[in-house]
C-alpha cells in the first residue's frame, strides 16, 4: 500500500489527525429523524423482509461491531433501518426500496467482492449512513458502492468508502436524475474516500453527446431543484482518480474529472444554492484527460475537474450561489492533466447565458497545495462562466489571517492557482474581490511556465469587466522564495479581450504590504504583474 509523503504535513495542517476524521463517538441522527421520533414506536419488524429480486435481506448481524455507534432505544415508525453490529458480506447488489419512509443504515461494513455495486437505494425521505464501511464495489455504469435515486436527503456521517470504481461517474456514490424527488440536501462528515475511481476508456460519439464521462470519482450527483444545500466537513480523499480517453476526433463529454461533482443539467436550476465546506484533505488526486478533440474556444468544449466542481449547464442556472470555506483544505501529491478543456479544479462553473450571477464567496483558513503537477488548463481555485451576461457582481471574502501555500508545485500549459473567467459580452461586471487584513502568501520551491499564472483574472468579449475591484488589505505577507517564471507566464495577469471592457478597474495594495524575496528566476518573457488589453 503506498504512503504518501504529505500524510505528515496533512496531519499537522488540520486541527486533529487523519485517522480521528472518522468519529466512532454515539451521534443523534439527523435532523429530520429526530423530528419524526417525537412519536417514536419500536419499528424493528418494519423493514421488508426481501429485496426486489425476491431475495432475503440481510438479518441483523451477531458479531460486535467494536466502533458501533449508539442508536436510540426506539426508532420512529416511518424509519426503515438497515444494518446492524457486523459485516454484510454480499453476492450480489443489495437493493433497498424505501417505499417513502426515512431509510438508516449504520453500524456495518457492506463487502463485496469488486464484481457488482454494493447497494442501490431508491424512494426514501432522506437517508443517513452513519458508521458504515462500503468495501470493494464496482460499477459499469455510475455508483461503484452507493447509488440513490429519489432520495431528496443525504446524510453520510462517521463513514467510509474504499475500493469504489465505475465507469460513467460516482466511483463511490452516484445520485441519479429524479423528476419525481430531485436530490435538495447533501452532508457529509467525518468521512473517507480511500482508493475511488472513474475510467471512461475508448469513449465514443459526436461532441457534447455524453454529460458526463468518468466524473465524481468519490460523488456524483444530479441536481435538478434549486436552493440545494450542499455541506461537508472533516472530509478525506486519498487515492482517487478520474480518467477519460478517446481516439475519436469529435468525442468530447461536457464534464469530465472530479472527486466530487454537482451537476444542475437544465434551465432555470440551481438558484440558491448554499455549499459550506470545512476541513477538507486531497492526498494523491490523479485526474487525467486523453481525448483528440481539441476545444478551439471555451464555449464549444468541456468542463475539466480534480477536486470539486459545481456545474450549472444551461442558461438562467446557478445564480445566487453562496459558497462558504472555512479552516482548511489541503491538496497533495495532485496529479492533472487536463486536456484542452475549461479546467475547473476547485470550484463552479456556468456553462450558458444569464448564469452565475451574484456569487458570494467567502474564505477563512487555510489553503495549501504541495508537491504537484498541474498542466493544461488545470486551475485550481476557479469560477468560470461562459455565456453572454453572466456572472455579475460576484463578491469574493478572504478573511483575515487567510494564508495561501504552494510548495513544490509545478504549472505548465495554461494552469492556474487561482482562477477567475469570463468569455461573454456584457459580464463580469461589478466584480468585487477583497483579501482582508494579514493575508500570507508563501510560495516556495514553485515554477510556473507557458503562460501559467498564480491569479489571474479575464474577460473575453464586449462590454465586460467594467468596474472591477482587487484589494490586498493592510499588512498582507509575500513570501516567495526558489521560484521560476518561464515562457510569458505571469504572477498577477488581468486581461480584457473585446470592445468597451475593462473600465474603471481598480487593483490595490494596501499598506503595510511586505514582500520577500529570494532566489527568483524570470525568463522568456516572463513578469510579476501585467494588465493588458487585446483591443
Amino acid at each position: 500500500m503506498k504512503v504518501s509523503r504529505c500524510i505528515l504535513l496533512l496531519q499537522a495542517f488540520f486541527l486533529a489527525p487523519l485517522h480521528s476524521l472518522v468519529l466512532h463517538t454515539p451521534s443523534p441522527l439527523p435532523a429530520s429523524l429526530q423530528e419524526d421520533s417525537r412519536h417514536a414506536t419500536n419499528a424493528g419488524d418494519l423493514s421488508p423482509s426481501t429485496d426486489e429480486q425476491g431475495k432475503a435481506l440481510s438479518a441483523m448481524p451477531t458479531s460486535t461491531h467494536a466502533h458501533a455507534l449508539a442508536m436510540p432505544t426506539s426508532l420512529p415508525s416511518q424509519v426503515l433501518m438497515i444494518g446492524g453490529d457486523g459485516d454484510m458480506q454480499l453476492a450480489t447488489t443489495k437493493k433497498i426500496e424505501g417505499r417513502g419512509l426515512s431509510c438508516v443504515i449504520a453500524n456495518s461494513t457492506i463487502n463485496g467482492d469488486g464484481t457488482f455495486p454494493l447497494a442501490t437505494v431508491s424512494n426514501c425521505s432522506d437517508l443517513a449512513v452513519i458508521n458504515v464501511t462500503f468495501l470493494h464495489g464496482v460499477s459499469v455504469q455510475q455508483g461503484g458502492c452507493l447509488q440513490l435515486q429519489d432520495v431528496p436527503h443525504l446524510h453520510i456521517e462517521s463513514s467510509q468508502f474504499r475500493d469504489c470504481h465505475a465507469v460513467e461517474g460516482g466511483g463511490a456514490v452516484t445520485i441519479l436524475p429524479s423528476s419525481y424527488q430531485p436530490i435538495q440536501s447533501v452532508h457529509l462528515h467525518g468521512v473517507i474516500f480511500d482508493s475511488t475511481s472513474v475510467t471512461a476508456v475508448n469513449a465514443s460519439g459526436g461532441g457534447g453527446s455524453v454529460e458526463v464521462a468518468a466524473g465524481g470519482s468519490c460523488l456524483l450527483a444530479y441536481v435538478y431543484d434549486n436552493n440545494t444545500v450542499i455541506t461537508m466537513s472533516d472530509v478525506v480523499v486519498r487515492n482517487s482518480s478520474q480518467l477519460v480517453s478517446s481516439t475519436s476526433p469529435s468525442f468530447y463529454p461536457n464534464i469530465t474529472g472530479g472527486c466530487f461533482v454537482f451537476v444542475w443539467p437544465v434551465a432555470h436550476s440551481g438558484i440558491g444554492v448554499q455549499v459550506s465546506l470545512s476541513n477538507l484533505s486531497f492526498d494523491m488526486i490523479t485526474s487525467a484527460v486523453h481525448i483528440r478533440y481539441q476545444c478551439v474556444n471555451s464555449v464549444h468544449c468541456y468542463v475539466s475537474s480534480s477536486l470539486f466542481l459545481l456545474a450549472f449547464m444551461e442558461e438562467y442556472s446557478g445564480s445566487d450561489l453562496h459558497v462558504q470555506q472555512r479552516v482548511n483544505v489541503a491538496l497533495c501529491e495532485l496529479h492533472w492533466y487536463g486536456g484542452s478543456g475549461n479546467g475547473v479544479g476547485f470550484g463552479a462553473y456556468w456553462s450558458s447565458p444569464h448564469s452565475g450571477n451574484s456569487l458570494v464567496y467567502e474564505v477563512e483558513g487555510n489553503m495549501s497545495l504541495h508537491s504537484s503537477i498541474l498542466s493544461n488548463w488545470a486551475n485550481i481555485f476557479t469560477f468560470w462562466w461562459s455565456g453572454d451576461a453572466s456572472g455579475m457582481n460576484p463578491l469574493l471574502l478572504f478573511a483575515s489571517h487567510t494564508s495561501w501555500s504552494l510548495f513544490d508545485v509545478s504549472f505548465s500549459g495554461q494552469s492556474v492557482w487561482f482562477y477567475l473567467g469570463w468569455n461573454g459580452a456584457f459580464s463580469g461586471m461589478n466584480v468585487r474581490i477583497s483579501f482582508d487584513s494579514n493575508t500570507v502568501w508563501s510560495l516556495s520551491s514553485t515554477s510556473w511556465s507557458t503562460m501559467s499564472n498564480l491569479l489571474y483574472l479575464g474577460w473575453n468579449d464586449n462590454n465586460s469587466g467594467t468596474n472591477a475591484s482587487v484589494n490586498f488589505a493592510l499588512n498582507t505577507t509575500w513570501s516567495l522564495s526558489d521560484i521560476a517564471l518561464k515562457g510569458r507566464s505571469v504572477l498577477f495577469f488581468l486581461y480584457w479581450n473585446g470592445d468597451d471592457s475593462g473600465r474603471d478597474t481598480h487593483v490595490t495594495f494596501d499598506l503595510n504590504t511586505e514582500w520577500s524575496l529570494s532566489d527568483i528566476t524570470l525568463s522568456t518573457e516572463s513578469v510579476f504583474f501585467y494588465l493588458y488589453w487585446l483591443e
